[in-house]
Order: C-alpha cells, then structure tokens, then sequence
C-alpha cells in the first residue's frame, strides 16, 4: 500500500510533528529528510562526523549562540542539533605557514584550522571562501572551525549577496520552525 506524501503528512500533524510534516508535503528526498530529522532529535552519543547530514548554512554572529552537547562531535543552536556549520566569506589573515586562516563574514571573524590537504594551496587574503567543517567553541580563544571543506568562490559575481539569501531561506524555511517548536 502506497501513501501520498499528503497522507503522511496529514498523520505527522496529528502527532504535533509540522516540521516533518512540511518536508513531506515539499516532497523532499528521503536523505535529506533523515539529515532534517537529525537535526530536530539528534543523536544522543553519536561520536563520529557523518558526512551525509546536511551542514547548517549559519552567520557568524549565529554561532556565538551554539553550546556543545552532550555528544563530542555535535553543538545545539536553539534546539537543533548540528556536527557541520557552513560559513563563507573573506579571509582576512593567513598564517605565514597557511595552516591558520581568519574568515570574516560581514556578522564576525572565526578562525580556520585547515586539514593537511587544504595546506598547500594559495589561500590569500581578500578571497571569497567557503568552508564547512566542525565548530568548536574555544575558552579565551576566538571560536575555530575544523575545516573538511573550502572553496575559492572568489570569480562568483553577487556571491557574498547570494550567500545571506540562502542563510536567510535555510532559516526562514527549516531552522525557524524546528526552533519554535510545535504550533
């Protein structure tokens, strides 16, 4: 028997559960609604990074409101359980060795620990990046992300404008109802 994505929905909001209702009824792949589902329950214990989950398009300003959890590899924004917070913006200090690197987003500065394989390559100052990888919050320190991803996005015209529309449709569309909770 094959139910519509209508009819799950419906069930979903009998149970107090919009925010998966919503995904339901916006047909959004089923992948996808597992990282969604992850985000609003979350993974008590979960150790290890899980590349399949989607990374949080944030500010960061945003960041400065994520506590960490229970878990080592996951922060809590506002109710929503995270492992990757994805950032861009214009590196305004690069180390002499390269492996520490400032982004600047136009909301605050947070600093870049780059892995191995990101070190040898020309990252200068005033380029238009874009990171994803792990937060971590720093005591007496400025907050870092671990980065497992960043690419030069410098070419792309209206990037940075670009980029606080989507912050603000993944907030607007996923992250602002799964803060406030059921209706």
């Amino acid at each position: 028997m094959y139910f519509g994505n209508d009819t799950v929905a419906s069930f979903l909001m009998e149970f107090e559960m919009p925010n998966l209702a919503l995904i339901y009824l916006l047909d959004i792949p089923k992948r996808t609604l597992t990282s969604w589902a992850w985000l609003r329950f979350g993974f008590q214990g979960a150790r290890e990074m899980d590349y399949n989950l989607a990374a949080l398009k944030l500010l960061c300003v945003q960041l400065k409101d994520a506590q960490e959890t229970s878990s080592e590899n996951a922060m809590e924004l506002h109710n929503i359980i995270f492992q990757r917070a994805w950032l861009q913006g214009i590196l305004v200090d690069v180390s002499a060795d390269g492996e520490c690197l400032y982004l600047d987003d136009g909301t605050g500065v947070i600093e870049l620990s780059l892995r191995p394989e990101f070190r040898g390559r020309p990252w200068n100052i005033g380029m238009y990046v874009m990171v994803v990888g792990r937060y971590m919050v720093r005591t007496d320190e400025p907050p870092m992300i671990q980065v497992h991803k960043m690419v030069d996005l410098s070419a792309s015209p209206d990037r940075e404008a670009m980029w606080y529309l989507e912050v603000l449709e993944a907030y607007k569309m996923f992250y602002q109802p799964l803060m406030e909770g059921p209706v």
